[in-house]
Formats: C-alpha cells, structure tokens, sequence
C-alpha cells in the first residue's frame, strides 16, 4: 500500500527527549490537514504525541514541553481528531 502524500517520516537531526517519559525520539511522522501541504516538517510550536508514552507535546526550538490545555483549545478541529481520538478499528 503506498502512503498517502500528506504523511511523511523522516529522521531528526536533534534528538530530544520526551519530557513525560524521558525516552530520547529522534524520528518522525508528519500529517498533515492541509492538501496543499505534500511535505510536512517538524517544526516549533506544532503538536505531537510520543511514540513510547502518547503524551501530548508541543516542539521548541531546543526539545520539546508538555502540551497546556490552552494548546489544545488552539488546535485545528481536523488535527485534534487525528492527534487526540483512538484509532478505530478498520481504519473507519
């Protein structure tokens, strides 16, 4: 099965822990809610979850912090579905 366009992992060059579990992630996957947006990038001020322990964070320019409430109010109502909301099965 090819991977759709708007997903794209790739390495990081900088190696930060998770703040919440401590395990060091130095790789990852973008997705994007926005069709124009074919390659996507980690940068500062975006969400994501840890791989180890699914707590939400928030990039900075040096690590990463936990995520505030206020982060999430903020978040696209699209990506707050595919960031927050459990997989169902079948992919549905």
């Amino acid at each position: 099965m090819t991977r759709p366009a708007w997903i794209h992992t790739e390495r990081d060059t900088l190696a930060r822990p998770c703040p919440i579990c401590g395990v060091v992630l130095n790789a990852y996957t973008s997705v994007s809610v926005d069709p124009a947006d074919r390659r996507p990038t980690m940068k500062a001020d975006d969400l994501t979850r840890c791989a180890y322990c699914s707590g939400v964070l928030v990039v900075t320019t040096i690590g990463f912090r936990v995520a505030t409430d206020a982060d999430l109010a903020d978040m696209d109502p699209d990506m707050r579905r595919v960031l927050l909301e459990p997989a169902r099965p079948g992919g549905r």
